[in-house]
C-alpha cells in the first residue's frame, strides 16, 4: 500500500517552541498557577515580560508548546536550562532537573490546537526572582532531556542549522 504525501503546514509569523519537564510543571494537575509560573519563567528567559502568547498542554505529555510573540529571537533559548543555574534559592530535591527547549516543527505538526493540545494563556503576572543576567542554555550536545519519548542519539557535532535542535533531540511526534 502507497504511502500519501505528507502535508506541510504554512510556518506562521509567530515562532513556537517545545519545552521538555517545564519549570515549576508538574506532569500531572496542572493548574492555572503553573502556566502563570511557567510562562514567568520563559519570559525572563526571552528578556521580554510578553514572550509568551499561548502554552499548549496535554494530559498524557510531560513537554509543552508555547506561541511566541513575533518579535522574540529564540536561538539563544534554544537547549538544555538546568534549574540550578537560574533559581538562586533552589529545592535540593530539584537542583538536578533540566528544562529543554526546541524548535516546533509547524510544517510538518501544524496548529497545536489540531492535534488535541488544549491552549492555555498565562493570566496573572508572577514574581519570581531568576539569576540575573539569565545564564546561556547548555550546548545542544549537552541537552539531555529527561523525557522518555525523547530519543538522544550521540551528536558528534552540532547541527549545521542553529534553529534544528530536532537532529540531536527528536520524538517521531515532532519529526
Amino acid at each position: 500500500m502507497a504511502k500519501g504525501k505528507q502535508k506541510v503546514y504554512e510556518e506562521p509569523a509567530q515562532p513556537y517552541i517545545v519545552v521538555t519537564d517545564p519549570f515549576r510543571m508538574p506532569r500531572s494537575s496542572r493548574q492555572q498557577r503553573h502556566f502563570d509560573e511557567t510562562a514567568a519563567w520563559l519570559n525572563h528567559v526571552f528578556g521580554s515580560q510578553d514572550a509568551v502568547d499561548t502554552i499548549y498542554t496535554m494530559r498524557t505529555r510531560t513537554e509543552i508548546i508555547v506561541a511566541v510573540s513575533e518579535d522574540v529571537d529564540i536561538a539563544p533559548a534554544l537547549g538544555a536550562h538546568r534549574w540550578s543555574m537560574f533559581m538562586p534559592h533552589m529545592n535540593p530535591a530539584d537542583g538536578d532537573k533540566v528544562s529543554c527547549i526546541f524548535r516546533y516543527n509547524y510544517k510538518t505538526q501544524g496548529d497545536p490546537l489540531s492535534r488535541q493540545w488544549i491552549a492555555m494563556y498565562p493570566e496573572t503576572p508572577v514574581n519570581i526572582t531568576f539569576v540575573s543576567p539569565y545564564p546561556e542554555p547548555a550546548s545542544r550536545a549537552n541537552a539531555h532531556p529527561r523525557s522518555t519519548i525523547w530519543k538522544v542519539p550521540a551528536a558528534t557535532s552540532a547541527p549545521r542549522d542553529p534553529y534544528d535542535l530536532l537532529q540531536l533531540c527528536t520524538t517521531d511526534y515532532y519529526r
